[in-house]
């Protein structure tokens, strides 16, 4: 079995560690579309279409629905038309919680939900439904194992360790978080550190950039990160402070 991947549009050519270990994983089966905004809907479209007849695939997994795909980047109608036309198998995975699934165009063979919130809502949806979870692995880290991954991330050994995960946006609430830390700062000073694990991407500038010119000593950011699951291990506690979530696979791993 040989396994592609077409990018639809790329946002960014920064905070790219989950693109650059696809990239790694396909090699030159890793085929991006180009930009956001550097082609218009037309021509985007007419070079998907390219490409999938160049790869002539026997199943297409679409890892959102393409009438959503954030809005204001989605397939034309004429182009979906023509891909569930086609003899391939097509497979949707709704990736978000904020898609109607009233505005379904064309039902694809299948969908392969990523959480059981989904089966209810796509209810009257007449395609095959099967949920297939992210898997996690749950690997409870030993007294040796935390001391270890301390030592790597140059963590004090005798303080209480809270990690906080994910893109700094005003739905992940981090703020939340950092003014939690200060509060502990003030009643226990020296005994509790805070680390924040994720991005701060420029479109979220408004949000994160006041936080940051305030932030308590007790608070580390460390930006994005490849080692999600060393910094799980070291610390003691997961603080979750989003308010818009579905099913977070970083509450998961914390468990």
């Amino acid at each position: 079995m040989e396994v592609h991947l077409i990018e639809y549009t790329q946002y960014s050519n920064i905070y790219n560690v989950q693109r650059d270990q696809l990239i790694e994983l396909l090699g030159d089966r890793f085929h991006t579309i180009g930009f956001l905004n550097s082609l218009d809907i037309t021509e985007r479209g007419q070079r998907l279409i390219e490409k999938i007849e160049a790869i002539n695939p026997d199943i297409i997994h679409i890892d959102e629905c393409p009438e959503s795909f954030d809005s204001f980047n989605k397939m034309l109608p004429d182009f979906q038309k023509w891909m569930y036309a086609q003899k391939w198998k097509i497979v949707e995975t709704c990736h978000n919680v904020t898609f109607n699934p009233d505005n379904k165009l064309i039902d694809p063979d299948g969908y392969a939900f990523c959480t059981p919130y989904h089966v209810d809502t796509f209810k009257d949806r007449q395609s095959l439904k099967e949920v297939i979870e992210y898997p996690i692995e749950y690997n409870i880290p030993t007294t040796f194992d935390k001391s270890r991954k301390r030592a790597m991330l140059n963590f004090a050994m005798n303080k209480i360790h809270v990690l906080n995960v994910g893109l700094w946006t005003q739905g992940k609430n981090q703020k939340e978080g950092v003014d939690i830390a200060r509060v502990v700062e003030a009643q226990c000073p020296g005994e509790f550190e805070f680390h924040f694990v994720g991005n701060q991407a420029e479109n979220f500038q408004k949000y994160w950039g006041p936080i940051m010119e305030n932030l308590p000593s007790n608070v580390k950011v460390w930006g994005e990160q490849s080692n999600v699951e060393t910094f799980m291990s070291a610390c003691d506690a997961f603080m979750f402070n989003s308010t818009w979530e579905c099913s977070p696979l970083a509450l998961r791993e914390a468990i």
